[in-house]
C-alpha cells in the first residue's frame, strides 16, 4: 500500500505538464502497490533529500517447502558474541517453515560479515528437535569458502577424513 501525500494541495506549474502526460502521479489517498517500477522522492526542508526506485515483486506460486519431504533446512547465522548468536539462533528456529525469511538469512551470511567472529547454524527436520551448532573462529578474518561434499557411496573417500 502507497500511503497518501499529507501535505499537497496544488501541483507546482513547473511540473503541471509532466503531471499531465501521465509519466508522474502524486499520490492523494492510500493505493495499492501495482506491478512494475516506481520512483519515489522525499524533500525535506533542512534541505535532506532522499530517492527510491522500488519494483514490485513478481506474483509468481510459491513453491511448496521443502519440509514436507523431510529434508533438514540450514539457517546460517553470524554475530560478534556467543550470547548474541544464540539468542539469534534460537529465533531461527521458529523461522524454519518460512521459506522468504530463511532465503533472506541464506543470502545475508552468504559473505563473509567483518567482525562476526562468531558462526552458527540451526538444521531444523520435520521430525526432530532443531540442532543448533556453533563455533569461534580464530583466524585472519579473510572470508572462507563454504565446501558441500556428496560423495554418493563414499568409496572415492576411503582415505578422507571428512568420512
Amino acid at each position: 500500500m502507497i500511503p497518501a501525500n499529507l501535505h499537497f494541495n496544488k501541483p507546482s506549474e513547473y511540473i503541471e505538464s509532466i503531471l499531465n502526460t501521465g509519466k508522474m502521479k502524486i499520490i492523494t489517498e492510500p493505493t495499492p502497490f501495482p506491478a512494475g517500477v516506481f520512483g519515489f522522492s522525499s524533500f525535506g526542508l533542512g534541505g535532506t533529500n532522499s530517492h527510491a526506485i522500488l519494483e514490485s515483486e513478481p506474483q509468481t506460486p510459491k513453491p511448496e517447502s521443502k519440509m514436507d519431504e523431510g529434508y533438514p533446512i540450514i539457517i546460517p547465522f553470524s554475530g560478534r558474541t556467543e550470547e548474541g548468536l544464540k539468542e539469534s539462533l534460537e529465533k531461527a528456529k521458529e523461522l524454519a517453515g518460512n521459506q522468504d525469511a530463511v532465503g533472506l538469512l541464506h543470502n545475508a551470511f552468504r559473505r563473509n560479515i567483518s567482525g562476526h567472529e562468531v558462526r552458527g547454524h540451526v538444521v531444523v527436520t520435520k521430525d526432530a528437535e532443531p540442532q543448533m551448532s556453533i563455533e569461534t573462529l580464530k583466524g585472519t578474518g579473510e572470508a572462507r569458502p563454504l565446501w558441500f561434499v556428496f560423495p554418493g557411496m563414499g568409496s572415492q573417500w576411503n582415505e578422507s577424513e571428512l568420512l
